[in-house]
């Protein structure tokens, strides 16, 4: 039988990461290793994986958000020990169709990281001006997100299907949060659309732990 001070060795040497289930990893760790030989090979292919992935989101932004700011966002977390496991907030996102595709497109390619706690499950319609049926094609995708995240532009705050996504989400009591999508440029709060946020991974970690999720 194995002795108090084998076991105690046993427990000390258990890998650090967790299943898919959620629970604990009953390997032993390698040598000098915090994960065992399978956790660590995986680890090392995501941390390759996402220093890439994260370069090619820097590059689409470019200088529009301060010269690869979410380039340097997605691949600084490739080197996590684990990603955690939870449930992913709905996120739908407005933003001005004409002007800021790019920061859009960022968006979707964040909420694609492990680490993300958000999915972006829909996005501004183009629409010069709203109709009845934009606005009930509208309400029907916002009201199957747990939060409006409004992209902020250099004209976002006079975007006619943005300010009307806005009214939309009040009537539907949905959250609506305001993110910063340039830090080279001035970009106009919208007054009543919700909290506004600088575009970091701290804030966005933030923004979505407290977003309440839909059953």
């Amino acid at each position: 039988m194995p002795s108090i001070q084998h076991h105690r060795k046993m427990v000390k040497n258990q890998c650090k990461a967790n299943t898919k289930t959620g629970g604990r990893c009953k390997n032993r760790t390698g040598p000098k290793n915090q994960f065992c030989v399978m956790h660590s090979r995986e680890n090392q292919e995501r941390a390759v994986h996402y220093s890439v992935f994260g370069g090619l989101i820097g590059h689409l932004v470019g200088a529009s958000i301060g010269g690869g700011v979410l380039g340097a966002l997605v691949g600084a977390l490739a080197s996590s020990k684990e990603a955690p496991v939870w449930r992913k907030k709905r996120v739908f996102v407005s933003y001005d169709f004409d002007a800021d595709q790019r920061i859009k497109h960022a968006v979707v390619a964040q909420s694609q990281h492990p680490k993300a706690r958000f999915e972006v499950v829909d996005g501004s319609l183009k629409e010069a001006a709203p109709d009845d049926e934009w606005v009930k094609r509208a309400e029907r995708k916002i009201k199957n997100a747990d939060l409006v995240l409004v992209l902020l532009g250099r004209h976002t705050y006079r975007a006619t299907g943005v300010l009307t996504e806005i009214q939309i989400a009040k009537k539907l009591n949905v959250p609506i949060v305001q993110l910063i999508g340039y830090s080279d440029s001035s970009c106009r709060v919208i007054k009543g659309a919700g909290r506004v946020y600088e575009w970091n991974w701290k804030n966005l970690e933030k923004i979505f732990a407290t977003t309440v999720h839909k059953v």
